[in-house]
């Protein structure tokens, strides 16, 4: 299945899926990921589908909002400026199907629950998972990014561990041309998948896409001095989507905050059997 990141590639996750706000939440917990954008940058459909509801005047805080259906589950897009597209539309990924909105000091009335401008997005299923999830008034919420790419991508081809004391910085291209244009940044010691590796290139760059739904490089090496160690991982078929329904304990704080997730920690304990036979 092709996948899109919601909106625009340079826009910055403010917010993670399960963040601990009783305040703010029914559930005690964040149901989706927070993007922060300017109002009228684009939203667009995650994944192909049908456009299952269009509320153009909000409803339990996400003000206007659409769901589409892809089958075994659906994507939310909440605190919309404008919305572009009608019930029973098929879209692509990619396809714009709105603008951001939630801004609360413009003429826009139905931003929702907003202190500021952004795209709240959600995967909802049907049924309740035997995975984390935030019950929502649309069904179970799971951590969107990671269930996509979990489920719907291609497997990642190595697993990456950040060893530049300093971090690296995740960029929209692999070129280090403008020092300013990054995305984020990851510390020294964290483990990311990658899907693509590009060889060493005339100027002693090597980088890396990573596994993500947005377009993410980060330089490998630069010659010859490593910023990220890399590792193969070993081919496994594609897990299904298709999860029996189970308990899934409503974290306190402390503890979903700190949440690090199994395969992360499966991948860490590979990484380090291995460094540990070479140290041998």
């Amino acid at each position: 299945m092709r996948l899109n990141f919601p909106t625009a590639t340079k826009a910055r996750i403010i917010q993670a899926f399960g963040n601990w706000n009783p305040a703010m939440y029914p559930g005690g917990r964040h149901m989706g990921i927070d993007i922060a954008a300017a109002v009228g940058n684009p939203v667009f459909a995650a994944c192909p589908g049908i456009v299952d509801l269009v509320h153009e005047t909000g409803a339990y805080g996400y003000g206007r909002h659409i769901i589409i259906e892809h089958g075994d589950f659906k994507t939310l897009y909440a605190h919309q400026h404008k919305v572009f597209v009608r019930v029973g539309q098929t879209v692509d990924a990619g396809f714009q199907i709105g603008e951001v909105g939630g801004d609360p000091t413009d003429d826009d009335k139905v931003d929702g629950a907003s202190t500021g401008p952004h795209l709240h997005f959600e995967v909802l299923l049907s049924k309740q998972p035997d995975m984390d999830y935030v019950k929502t008034p649309y069904g179970w919420a799971v951590d969107g990014f990671n269930y996509l790419l979990k489920y719907y991508a291609p497997r990642p081809l190595y697993v990456g561990r950040v060893v530049e004391l300093t971090g690296i910085r995740v960029r929209p291209a692999p070129s280090n041309t403008n020092k300013d244009d990054y995305l984020d940044s990851f510390s020294f010691g964290k483990v990311f998948d990658i899907a693509e590796v590009m060889p060493v290139d005339g100027k002693g760059y090597m980088w890396a896409r990573v596994n993500s739904l947005r377009t993410e490089w980060v330089c490998l090496e630069y010659q010859k001095r490593k910023y990220v160690d890399l590792k193969p991982l070993a081919v496994s078929p594609q897990p299904s989507p298709s999860v029996p329904a189970g308990t899934s304990p409503q974290l306190p704080s402390e503890i979903g905050e700190k949440e690090i997730r199994l395969d992360e920690m499966n991948r860490m304990i590979a990484y380090l059997q291995e460094r540990a036979k070479e140290l041998e």
